[in-house]
């Protein structure tokens, strides 16, 4: 965890190693090491926001009937909305945002959110199963274009959108005799 180097100018049979924990006097160099950001995570926060948004004014306009979750229906933002649609927004919201402020960006979250977003649009556009998915979600087909859009973006931009890594820079310790 800790280095240890050898103050130069010793003799071999008295060397002595420091650490750097420690200061080691005047004109010692530290190096700050900057954490890498990507442009992937200002994705993640954004459309994160959006859907714990979104989630919130569905669960506004709806409520939080716990005995009935799959009840009522309201639009919002021009979309049908449940109880349990909301929840499950806010609750991507949540994980997106998570992935947007990891240092770096955990990408893989952020692609495994995508891929469950897309998938889940593609069962809405399909009708795999109509009843339980427009019964219990109150979703249609502009909601299953949205969930396609949206997951294929997310994915697009964890596997394309760069790493940047700032420059190493070198600070100096200035003493002041006392």
């Amino acid at each position: 965890m800790f280095r240890r180097r050898v103050h130069e100018g010793a003799r071999a049979d008295d060397r002595y190693e420091t650490d750097d924990r420690y200061d080691a006097g005047p004109g010692s160099e530290r190096r700050a090491r900057m954490r890498p950001w990507s442009p992937a995570q200002i994705v993640a926060l954004v459309i994160g926001a959006a859907a714990v948004v979104m989630g919130i004014a569905g669960l506004a306009k709806t409520g939080l009937p716990l005995n009935h979750l799959d009840r009522p229906y309201h639009d919002v933002l021009g979309f049908r909305h449940s109880p349990l649609l909301g929840l499950a927004e806010i609750g991507f919201g949540v994980l997106l945002i998570i992935s947007g402020v990891v240092t770096g960006g955990a990408r893989w979250l952020m692609a495994l959110l995508g891929v469950v977003q897309a998938v889940f649009g593609v069962i809405v556009l399909v009708d795999v199963a109509p009843q339980r998915i427009h019964h219990w979600l109150g979703v249609g087909d502009p909601y299953g274009w949205l969930s396609v859009i949206v997951g294929a973006f997310l994915v697009l931009a964890a596997l394309f959108l760069p790493e940047i890594t700032p420059a190493r820079r070198e600070s100096r310790r200035h003493h002041v005799a006392t």
